[in-house]
């Protein structure tokens, strides 16, 4: 005689697992969705690194073509504090054309110090915008364009990858349980931690992977050994893949 209760609890179980089919999907529309924007501040970010040092790059480079020197009256000096100290000079000039304009510019501290109001000091000027001015001797540090538009380029190409990364695991990915391996919390940066968890998880072949999320050190104690996760792979490539659920044991 059949258990009468068999297609009930076969119909709980169904609706259990279409329930959590349809929460891991909702969760990877919410992950693609994170992952938009994760890259897309990325890529803002990248933009602004790359806009700053082609700025920077244009304006020396005006300096060096346009650039006119001229002897400048010191008016003022000021020490700048902050997360750096400024020695700042101010004063004025007069441009070719007649035209009477006031800058300032930091410089080092002995060029600082052996001038006082009434000094003369050659400042160097745009031609064609005269109020873009500086002290004569001071450049722009090479090294520092080169690093901030390499930095800009290497952080836009990270942006891109956590998009197009994110995008096609969370739309073409294959979802399979994972289980925590390691749970601990790391000092980063000697004064700073942050939690770590490790785990594996085997693509549709039976490989084995393991992955890793980093996370508030705070959230470490929810994560046990043994606990089941599940994860979304690329399915050409399994090792790239995202947490996408967590379920205590």
């Amino acid at each position: 005689m059949s258990d009468p209760n068999y297609p009930i609890i076969q119909l709980c179980f169904t609706e259990e697992k279409m329930d959590l089919i349809m929460k891991d999907k909702e969760y990877l529309k919410k992950l693609k969705r994170r992952y938009n924007s994760i890259g897309f501040v990325i890529l803002i970010i990248g933009f602004i690194f790359l806009s700053m040092s082609l700025g920077l790059f244009v304006k020396e480079n005006m300096y060096k073509k346009n650039g006119i020197t001229i002897t400048a009256t010191v008016l003022t000096k000021k020490v700048l504090y902050g997360k750096s100290t400024q020695y700042v000079i101010y004063y004025r000039f007069i441009t070719k054309e007649g035209i009477t304009l006031e800058g300032s510019d930091d410089s080092n501290i002995n060029i600082w110090r052996s001038l006082n109001a009434g000094s003369k000091l050659p400042v160097q000027y745009i031609s064609s915008y005269p109020s873009f001015n500086r002290i004569a001797y001071h450049r722009n540090n090479e090294f520092g364009v080169i690093f901030l538009f390499l930095f800009g380029l290497i952080v836009i190409a990270a942006g891109v990858y956590v998009f197009i990364t994110g995008q096609s695991i969370a739309r073409d990915g294959i979802l399979t349980e994972a289980m925590v391996t390691s749970s601990k919390t790391d000092n980063f940066l000697i004064f700073l931690k942050i939690g770590c968890i490790k785990y594996t998880y085997n693509d549709s072949n039976g490989k084995s992977y393991m992955g890793k999320k980093r996370m508030n050190y705070k959230f470490t104690a929810n994560w046990r050994i043994g606990d089941r996760c599940k994860v979304c792979y690329d399915r050409k490539n399994p090792n790239n893949h995202l947490l996408v659920r967590h379920y205590l044991t």
